[in-house]
């Protein structure tokens, strides 16, 4: 029996912020059918959270990038966590109706999927779904590598972490922590998210990067420089820590999310810094 499925198909190229009209905008709904007769060589899963993440606004344009963008006309592209409801013949020694898997699903409700695309995975006692997408998932581990094979923090270290209160920048400053850092400062565009990272996450200052003094206020909380920076924001915050860079610092490349709009991207300036100082500059999929 064919079930109804709503879809979110990429409609219109961002000019240049995304445009969330369903009308007229970067995406349109779109409803269809996907039959429950489930081939041999696939499993039928129900959708239930999406991870939206900042790097898809990335795929959505025809630059070189680590991936190919998603075609206009397609259903957007994005991991999920999703539920099995039917299983092929070939594949019940796998799965099972019930089981949770990582889908790569895109966005829409229901999904036909081989075994590549559906990884199964075990909630442990205590946890839910959706940490599977989150700090055990791919956020967690760019975090988890970031920070410990590029940012190597140790005892005495001054970490700085730019998109703190997000997925990936709140697990990387907590890692910063967990290894010992004498001092961990997150960047975040709130009073709120700096609130939440001191009080909830342990972070030893947090700075609004939308305060008029922002700079003064980075300068305050990294009197011993800046040994590794986590940055995830790119522009005019990477050019403020370059330009407090201890000596051999790390500093892990994770995003630019500030610049993904922009036709012409900020590069740094801070160049007579990472002559001087000598810091590692890498991206979080390779090491210094």
């Amino acid at each position: 029996m064919p079930i109804t499925n709503r879809q979110a198909i990429y409609a219109n190229t961002p000019s240049p912020a995304i445009d969330p009209s369903l009308s007229n905008g970067t995406f349109k709904i779109s409803t269809t059918t996907i039959s429950d007769n489930v081939p041999d060589d696939k499993v039928l899963v129900r959708v239930h959270y999406l991870s939206l993440d900042p790097a898809m606004r990335q795929w959505l344009t025809a630059k070189r990038s680590y991936i190919a963008p998603v075609e206009r006309g397609s259903v957007m592209r994005g991991q999920s966590i999703a539920q099995v409801i039917g299983v092929g013949s070939n594949l019940k020694t796998q799965y099972k109706a019930g089981d949770w898997v990582i889908a790569y699903s895109g966005w829409q409700e229901y999904a036909l999927l081989g075994q590549k695309e559906a990884q199964k995975v075990v909630i442990p006692p205590g946890c839910r779904p959706t940490d599977a997408m989150s700090v055990l998932g791919m956020t967690g581990l760019t975090a988890y590598f970031g920070m410990t094979e590029v940012g190597q923090p140790k005892p005495g270290d001054t970490v700085v972490v730019s998109g703190a209160a997000g997925a990936t920048g709140m697990v990387a400053g907590q890692i910063a922590k967990i290894k010992g850092a004498k001092r961990v400062v997150g960047l975040a565009g709130s009073a709120e998210k700096c609130a939440f990272l001191r009080n909830e996450l342990g972070f030893d200052a947090a700075i609004n990067y939308k305060d008029k003094d922002w700079k003064k206020q980075l300068k305050d909380a990294t009197p011993e420089y800046i040994d590794v920076f986590f940055d995830n924001t790119g522009g005019e915050i990477l050019d403020a820590c370059l330009a407090r860079a201890a000596r051999d610092a790390r500093f892990a490349i994770c995003g630019a999310i500030s610049q993904y709009n922009s036709a012409k991207p900020q590069g740094p300036a801070s160049f007579m810094t990472v002559i001087v100082s000598f810091p590692c500059v890498s991206n979080t999929e390779s090491s210094c």
